[in-house]
């Protein structure tokens, strides 16, 4: 059976063919292509898209490679142009699948087989949800808050987070569009369950997990070997992600544990030492000046550690000497991080939002805390640090749900099922 992905971005082992820096998203991809490539069943081929260069066809570890070139502001294109579609086109007519799997309705690729297009049986995966995620990306954060923050190349741009949320906005009528005109889904929580029945009633939904990489499979968290007091937390990129909520709490705990860390990967922001220094006010984004400010006031300098890019063997090494997992984000459907954290048995505290309540049992395997309360959540880190106890209990029973959950082997064979239900037209599936 012939299966092609059409992904926003190539897949590391692509990436470095090409010369370009792979996303340090979507690893779960990366774990259940190799996972599929090695099914006998299975012939997958990926198409991704790339900034300009040729088209390429090229086959690497048993799997099938093709870049769609496209226009470097088309990653922020609304719609693929023409020339990308007849690539598409091209590729779909050399591959023959039986199955195409669009991941993701954030981005324009599922344009590509909108209405059977391509005239192959499809299923799009769900997993962020623009529509629904525009309405959080602001994070709580105040008029004035966003106002102070905005750097000076943001208003000589017109930049900033309101144009960002804008520019939300009008990529979910893209989503609306893509989800509407397919009938076949996959996805993970009752979360994205029901906002798929919210805007395509008639859809068709399958469920399945997200493989999780091996590089946490094999570390496993122990109370002995842990950096005390330290909190490890995956992005502060954007205000949806709520880093601002943990770095208010960091200043909640500081008073108990004067010797707390947080370490964040990818982390931008950086207090300036000269506020009148006009490059700094040109340098960055609005969160970023943001932050920068909040740590500033709340005199949490020494407290938060941030860190560059790191890779998936260093995010577990990361996530297996920490005290504590945080995640603080205002929504997230099925959060890879959380999921890698769980399989490394770091005990968890994390927002209740979105579909993270599906995947966690509150109390037993992770602790929750409202969405946006830095209190609750400086009180159930609090709870960790103090109580050794509950910390073992959490790291034992968040990693036996992780590792069932996440079974590469079991995922694979799932998939495998769904799509051999997807070319046969949706079978063994109930309607959303």
């Amino acid at each position: 059976m012939r299966i092609l992905w059409l992904v926003n971005d190539p897949l590391p082992d692509l990436a470095a063919i090409l010369g370009i820096t792979a996303t340090t998203g979507g690893g779960w991809l990366t774990a259940l292509s190799q996972g599929l490539s090695s099914e006998e069943s299975i012939e997958l081929g990926i198409a991704s898209r790339v900034p300009y260069g040729k088209p390429l066809d090229i086959s690497l570890k048993g799997i099938r490679y093709f870049t769609v070139p496209a226009p470097r502001k088309g990653f922020g294109l609304l719609y693929p142009t023409n020339d990308m579609l007849f690539r598409y086109q091209e590729i779909v007519d050399q591959f023959s699948p039986d199955v195409i799997h669009v991941h993701g309705t954030e981005w324009y690729g599922g344009l590509v087989t909108v209405g059977n297009r391509m005239g192959y049986p499809t299923i799009v995966s769900l997993q962020g949800l623009i529509d629904h995620h525009r309405r959080h990306f602001l994070g709580q954060l105040g008029f004035f808050d966003i106002l102070r923050s905005r750097t000076l190349k943001e208003w000589l741009m017109f930049g900033g987070l309101w144009r960002q949320r804008w520019q939300w906005s009008r990529r979910a009528i893209v989503e609306r569009e893509i989800i509407r005109g397919h009938q076949i889904f996959d996805g993970r929580t009752l979360w994205d369950r029901a906002q798929l029945r919210r805007l395509n009633p008639d859809a068709l939904y399958f469920q399945c997990q997200r493989v999780v990489r091996q590089e946490f499979f094999k570390r496993e968290w122990f109370l002995s070997t842990v950096n005390r007091h330290t909190i490890f937390t995956s992005s502060a990129s954007y205000p949806l992600k709520g880093f601002h909520v943990l770095v208010r709490a960091v200043a909640i705990l500081r008073r108990e544990f004067p010797d707390v860390r947080v370490r964040v990967p990818l982390a931008s922001f950086k207090v300036p030492t000269d506020k009148n220094d006009l490059f700094a006010q040109m340098r960055g984004d609005g969160y970023s000046n943001y932050l920068a400010g909040l740590i500033d006031k709340l005199d949490v300098g020494n407290h938060i550690v941030p860190l560059g890019q790191l890779s998936g063997e260093e995010m577990a090494n990361e996530m297996e000497h920490a005290h504590v997992f945080a995640l603080s984000s205002f929504v997230e459907n099925s959060p890879n991080a959380m999921a890698e954290a769980l399989t490394v048995g770091v005990p968890s505290v994390v927002s209740l939002a979105g579909g993270i309540p599906s995947l966690i049992d509150d109390g037993r395997d992770a602790l929750g805390f409202p969405p946006g309360d830095e209190a609750v959540l400086a009180e159930q880190i609090r709870h960790i640090f103090h109580d050794d106890s509950l910390a073992i209990q959490l790291s034992r029973a968040g990693r036996e749900t992780a590792r069932l959950r996440h079974s590469p082997e079991a995922i694979v064979q799932r998939m495998v099922e769904i799509y051999r239900a997807v070319a046969h037209k949706g079978l063994l599936v109930e309607k959303v």
